[in-house]
């Protein structure tokens, strides 16, 4: 089980603003988590709680592919969501791209056969089809099955993020590879977070969607790595589409 540092809002400057801060935790915190139907907890065999996911449509979840590496079975996988519905995977796609050593392309689809269907509307989330959350009528936050609220966190410029990685533990070599996201915390919140949780932005009052998936860290004082998202969104929508067509 992968446990990072909980970051916190839209702003790529990485420097929290307080008007923000303020902001954001009273709109995102006033929402309980069963308003978020589309957020899942991934378990291993009868090890609960393992990562976080996300759910795309009634067959089809989204996590970090290092939360589903442990195992090469699939059904050693399930996902269980908020109201209690269990469902055992069947297949598991990794990103080809991903490898394990660096969390580079840390991202895969679960697939489960019996769909989840929600009685309270949409069960599902949007994946974001670019990383431009910097503007001021912007919002992030992050799910945490463990926390009762969304948390606000605050996305980083990527090379304010790597200046800050490389002055640190990861040295001068370090470079931060394209499939990262970076936030930083924002307040003195729970700092801990499993991995494959996902990183949640909304523009003014579009719909809110998928910005990333938690993938590593060191704590609560160095950036938090996320994998971006909208980097795979041609290659979440062709396998979406894929499936989509078989199952006619």
């Amino acid at each position: 089980m992968i446990r990072l540092p909980i970051p916190g809002n839209c702003s790529t400057t990485g420097i929290p603003s307080e008007e923000n801060s303020v902001d954001r935790v009273e709109k995102r915190g006033s929402q309980p988590l069963k308003e978020f139907p589309w957020l899942l907890a991934l378990s291993m065999d009868r090890t609960p709680n393992i990562c976080g996911a996300a759910m795309l449509d009634s067959t089809t979840a989204i996590t970090a592919a290092h939360c589903v590496s442990e195992s090469k079975y699939p059904s050693s996988y399930s996902v269980r969501t908020i109201g209690g519905h269990d469902r055992i995977i069947n297949e598991i796609i990794k990103h080809p791209a991903f490898y394990s050593g660096g969390r580079f392309s840390d991202i895969a689809l679960l697939k489960w056969e019996r769909p989840l269907l929600s009685a309270r509307g949409s069960n599902t989330i949007e994946i974001a089809e670019d990383d431009d959350f910097n503007d001021e009528n912007c919002s992030c936050f992050t799910l945490e099955l463990n926390n009762e609220r969304p948390v606000p966190v605050n996305v980083m410029s990527p090379f304010l993020c790597e200046s800050i990685l490389q002055n640190g533990r990861l040295g001068r070599r370090f470079q931060l590879h394209t499939s990262f996201l970076c936030t930083v915390v924002d307040l003195p919140v729970q700092c801990s977070l499993h991995g494959g949780n996902p990183l949640i932005c909304q523009r003014d009052e579009n719909f809110p969607l998928l910005a990333g998936l938690v993938s590593w860290g060191f704590n609560c004082h160095e950036p938090q790595i996320y994998t971006n998202v909208s980097v795979f969104s041609d290659w979440i929508h062709d396998h979406l589409e894929k499936y989509y067509f078989m199952d006619f």
